[in-house]
């Protein structure tokens, strides 16, 4: 039985800020006043009117990835990322942050980067990339199918739904209405097919632990990426050489704390691929340093989110990797924008492919 929305606030209010050393908000920028129980405890005061409405107490609510690092911690796993979600919609909108990104052409991306011969309304399973992909790594669309062709999978197809927005930055930016909306189109478009195969780690979320939560589901079998390359390892070519590269993993963090495992798929394709077991950094699986981009935080707060990336990238050259592989097309973007040799799951399959 969820407890009532006051215990959940008090129950954070009153915990001593074990949760600190986890957010990668307040470990990038040193300020404590980041910190998910200082977050959740000034929006307890705002409900209570203790404080004021104002863009400081306010633009603390923004300071948030969604990364769930806090909530894994936690003994009572407390929704830390959905509490200040919802609340961003409820409160004034800081002077000081953008509006939001604009919602992107997805047809008109998707034309640019979708194989014609997998474009098939009639299917059993189907690609679901999510916004954030085709917003930030179109790309990895054409290496996703050019990699599940080699290994068998040509039945996926792409179809209108796999254009549908998830309504995560929807669900970011307070407007949980639209979000539910978003999804719940997804969704119902979705379970037309036996299985969906998404590649983006927050249209996964969404469609795999979200919109369940909100008494909604997709009916088809929804399967990251990750799982439907794992599945057919048995059929990746014999001829493509091992990689002599130092290569380290990059978790996303919403696949490895949203309860689809420590990475143990993806480390098992790339130790296949590559020829021997990536190098892990010094936070991983479900320990991972975010990217910096959830929650559409790279927009709001590009400085911040630049530091957050960071952490990550310090424990990859301290590990002395070559390259960091992603588990998320997005992640892979921030790394690759900061100067670090970086690809995603598809593009590093695809990549090896060609070297054959």
């Amino acid at each position: 039985m969820t407890p009532p929305r006051e215990r959940v606030l008090d129950l954070c209010a009153f915990c001593p800020d074990l949760c600190l050393d986890v957010c990668p908000v307040s470990r990038a920028t040193g300020n404590t006043a980041f910190s998910p129980w200082h977050k959740v405890s000034l929006l307890r005061a705002l409900e209570k009117g203790l404080v004021p409405v104002d863009d400081a107490v306010v633009g603390a609510l923004h300071e948030c990835v969604g990364c769930l690092a806090c909530s894994e911690l936690c003994e009572h796993s407390q929704p830390v990322a959905d509490l200040l979600f919802e609340a961003r919609g409820r409160y004034p909108w800081p002077a000081d942050l953008p509006a939001g990104p604009a919602a992107p052409d997805l047809a008109a991306v998707a034309a640019r980067v979708v194989p014609a011969g997998v474009v098939e309304e009639e299917a059993l399973a189907i690609l679901v990339p999510g916004r954030e992909v085709l917003e930030s790594r179109p790309t990895s669309v054409t290496a996703a199918f050019r990699v599940l062709a080699a290994l068998g999978a040509d039945g996926v197809a792409f179809t209108h739904a796999s254009l549908l927005d998830d309504g995560s930055v929807a669900r970011a930016r307070g407007d949980g209405a639209a979000a539910l909306r978003a999804a719940t189109a997804l969704a119902q478009n979705a379970s037309r097919y036996k299985r969906v195969v998404v590649l983006g780690a927050h249209a996964w979320y969404t469609l795999a632990v979200w919109l369940p939560a909100q008494g909604r589901a997709c009916t088809a079998a929804v399967v990251p990426f990750v799982d439907e390359l794992s599945a057919r390892l048995d059929r990746w070519p014999s001829d493509v050489p091992p990689d002599p590269r130092r290569i380290a993993v990059h978790d996303a963090c919403l696949l490895a704390r949203g309860g689809h495992g420590a990475g143990e798929a993806l480390r098992r394709v790339l130790t296949r691929v590559a020829g021997r077991a990536p190098l892990d950094l010094a936070h991983t699986g479900r320990n991972a340093w975010c990217c910096g981009r959830g929650a559409a935080y790279h927009h709001a707060r590009p400085d911040h989110a630049a530091a957050i990336a960071s952490l990550a990238l310090a424990e990859a050259r301290t590990a002395g990797a070559e390259l960091l592989v992603c588990g998320c097309p997005a992640s892979a973007s921030v790394f690759e924008q900061a100067g670090f040799p970086a690809m995603d799951l598809a593009q590093y399959l695809a990549s090896r492919l060609s070297s054959a």
